[in-house]
């Protein structure tokens, strides 16, 4: 019950003060074959129903932790879900066998490390990125 409690707060927040888009950026590999993306091609690439570049090179997602309030920000900002209704997405590929969810890692500078070195990659950030050799993408 405290969990959801703390869901539905959290929630109510992002309802009363919505964050920036601007302050969570999507970010590639750099040889990665785009310059921007519809919101929902992101919503199915992090989603885990997109796993293929139009090139045909995999897609690796990599993604914070479902409470790290950058995530948060880039579900809701970026992608117009709630954390939720992701992690829901994930499950459902999970539990049934047809796919797994998303690489987690613990911090920004892991994101940038693994998406740097994963042809295929994607993520976001809300830092500057100088010196990681990643590509931000506008989102349409």
């Amino acid at each position: 019950m405290k969990g959801s409690a703390s869901a539905i707060i959290v929630t109510l927040l992002f309802c009363v003060f919505p964050p920036s888009v601007d302050a969570v950026a999507l970010i590639v590999h750099p040889d990665t074959p785009i310059t921007h993306i519809d919101r929902n091609v992101a919503r199915g690439i992090f989603s885990m129903r997109k796993r293929e570049w139009s090139d045909g090179t995999p897609i690796t997602v990599y993604v914070l932790t479902d409470r790290n309030p950058i995530h948060q920000q880039f579900v809701q900002g970026v992608l117009a879900m709630i954390p939720h209704q992701l992690r829901r997405s994930w499950d459902r590929y999970l539990y049934s066998g047809i796919g797994s969810p998303p690489v987690q890692v613990k911090d920004l500078e892991e994101m940038l490390l693994k998406i740097s070195a994963t042809p295929g990659a994607i993520g976001y950030t809300d830092e500057d990125h100088k010196g990681a050799k990643v590509r931000k993408i506008e989102v349409n």
